[in-house]
């Protein structure tokens, strides 16, 4: 199967501190050079990076900062040098490949005046093999791209069916237009990191997403991710045309949960909707109980799981005599065994003990 994928990436390209980068980097045979091996991140990284470039510009007193995407090609004869107090802008130039380059103090000119800046510009040595220059002008090219385009957008709208495969493609390979990220669950700490990946929820989606990427020839981590040159969307979108209605829902279901937020309302919403248990994958054990330090949220465990009459017997205690009382009643270790019993923070919907907000954030 041919494979979808975009330009290699080399970590010079990078306008951000590569620390920030949280993916994997190859080398060449001869490891003088470095690749981004999750475009990715990368993308996600050098586009905040670009917007940062573009605000601190305009701060600086540019009027105008252009950023030219991957597929539109900056042709030097087609401006004029401007200064700033003369209406002149500043045009980011951003490569299929990532390399950024920043042209300040340029205006567009009239298209007579391009050709006649491309004939100047050729040197002796060109002359003997001029560069070939473009077919259409400018707006001819313009007329005949909203022609085409006005066309296939009445199209499309009027066929579900490659709509759907047309949204999928583009929410896996991106876009000028659609930018659409995985939620990578960036854990707290090390231990945190361990539980996640020990979740059978976990293995499971993997295990989807795995063999999904292999249905379309993509040698990723991600399924969602973005190539600018809209190369690897017109892959898959071929890809997809061969396929049927319900694989191409299954796909788009795995990309859906794949881009799904954590910390939001709608995780709570879909929990409720899907009638999720999540006490058939998972129970609390060490790691839930050391993080969980509010005495009074405890407290409030505690009388789920023995009783509120039992509970008050050892109002006095410790939080981490409630703790141990807690889990020798699931465990049935000298008490009645309590069954399936989940926090209330792991239900749905979600809620607390105490009144007060959950998060600083939910404050």
């Amino acid at each position: 199967m041919s494979r979808c994928s975009g330009a290699e990436i080399a970590t010079n390209a990078a306008l951000f501190d590569e620390a920030l980068y949280q993916g994997g980097i190859a080398s060449d045979l001869f490891e003088e050079k470095r690749y981004f091996t999750d475009p990715d991140e990368f993308w996600r990284l050098q586009n905040e990076a670009i917007a940062a470039t573009r605000d601190a510009l305009l701060a600086a007193g540019w009027g105008e900062v252009h950023i030219l995407a991957p597929d539109q090609r900056f042709q030097a004869w087609d401006y004029d040098t401007a200064s700033k107090q003369r209406g002149g802008a500043v045009y980011i130039d951003v490569e299929p490949d990532g390399n950024v380059t920043i042209h300040r103090g340029l205006k567009l000119v009239d298209n007579k005046r391009s050709r006649q800046r491309e004939k100047s510009s050729v040197t002796a040595d060109d002359a003997k093999a001029p560069p070939e220059r473009p077919e259409l002008s400018a707006p001819l090219a313009n007329y005949i791209d909203l022609i085409r385009h006005s066309a296939v957008r009445l199209a499309v709208a009027e066929a579900p069916g490659i709509a759907l495969r047309l949204a999928l493609a583009q929410s896996i390979g991106g876009s000028r237009l659609w930018t659409v990220e995985p939620e990578r669950q960036t854990p707290h700490n090390e231990a945190i990191a361990t539980a996640r990946d020990d979740l059978p929820t976990q293995a499971a989606f993997a295990d989807l997403r795995r063999t999904a990427l292999d249905q379309l020839g993509l040698d990723r981590e991600h399924l969602a991710g973005r190539d600018a040159t809209g190369e690897t969307t017109q892959c898959l979108f071929a890809v997809l045309l061969d396929k049927t209605d319900d694989q191409v829902m299954a796909l788009l279901a795995l990309v859906v949960a794949e881009t799904l937020a954590m910390r939001t309302g709608l995780i709570d919403s879909l929990g409720q909707t899907l009638k999720i248990d999540l006490g058939s994958s998972w129970q609390p054990g060490d790691l839930f109980f050391g993080l969980a330090k509010d005495r009074d949220a405890i407290g409030g465990m505690l009388g789920e799981v023995i009783g509120e009459a039992a509970a008050r017997c050892y109002g006095a205690e410790t939080g981490s005599k409630k703790k141990a009382i807690i889990r020798k009643a699931l465990a049935g270790d000298g008490r009645t065994k309590v069954e399936a019993w989940l926090p209330r923070y792991l239900r749905f919907p979600q809620a607390g003990y105490t009144g007060r907000p959950l998060t600083a954030d939910r404050a």
